[in-house]
């Protein structure tokens, strides 16, 4: 199958951020005097395919947070950019395989639910932001990974056709909904974030365990669907 350009998603997929993600959310509800709980765990893991902006709106409107949503999204945002800027590192194998994209001509794009400020600072901090044309977050049209608009407006701006432009995904909602929408997709996989490995692969194209398996002759090579 021929690749002409690839969709990335960030949290997960490229660096591995989720263990800081499980952590921001604690630390901002506890400066504002809320404990985690069972029924605060059950929101977020709900909310993950969302925006953050959303993410942070459902939480306030559940326990009745009354700091507003700015000022929530204030003190998450510098939570979350304190630690892109300095603390997250990218999967071992990531660049060695952005390389390969790079140097064959592909064009790549970056399509997160995380804020585009934050990824940018967390690209910059590794050395990765110049593989990518754009960042496409979910907070900029109110996107979510669970419909396909927001892959279609990525796929927008690298302006390749959909059924050679990969999507890299760890997610189940990622790769569920890109699966459904036609590309074809691969699922990053690593033993950090708890995800159903069987699920997984019955709806990623392919499987790779954060790409020390993987290379651009592996998805030049695979039969046409």
């Amino acid at each position: 199958m021929a690749i002409s350009g690839a969709i990335f998603d960030c949290d997960g997929t490229l660096v591995d951020s989720m263990p800081m993600w499980w952590n921001a959310f604690p630390r901002l509800l506890a400066k504002h005097g809320f404990a985690m709980s069972p029924q605060i765990e059950k929101i977020l893991e709900e909310c993950e395919a969302v925006s953050v902006d959303e993410e942070i709106q459902t939480l306030r409107n559940a326990l009745a947070i009354p700091a507003t949503v700015d000022v929530l999204a204030r003190d998450l945002s510098k939570i979350i950019s304190d630690a892109y800027a300095s603390e997250i590192k990218a999967w071992p194998y990531a660049q060695a395989f952005l390389n390969q994209l790079r140097d064959a001509g592909i064009p790549m794009i970056i399509c997160t639910s995380t804020g585009a400020k934050e990824v940018a600072l967390c690209l910059d901090h590794l050395g990765l932001r110049d593989y990518f044309i754009d960042i496409v977050s979910a907070e900029e049209k109110n996107f979510t990974k669970t419909e396909p608009d927001i892959y279609y407006y990525a796929l927008e701006k690298l302006g390749t056709t959909k059924e050679t432009t990969w999507v890299f995904e760890d997610a189940p909602f990622g790769l569920t909904t890109s699966e459904r929408a036609g590309f074809p997709n691969v699922c990053v996989f690593n033993n950090h974030d708890l995800r159903d490995e069987a699920f997984l692969r019955a709806h990623a194209t392919k499987f790779t365990y954060i790409y020390e398996d993987l290379s651009l002759m592996d998805l030049q090579s695979y039969p046409t669907q």
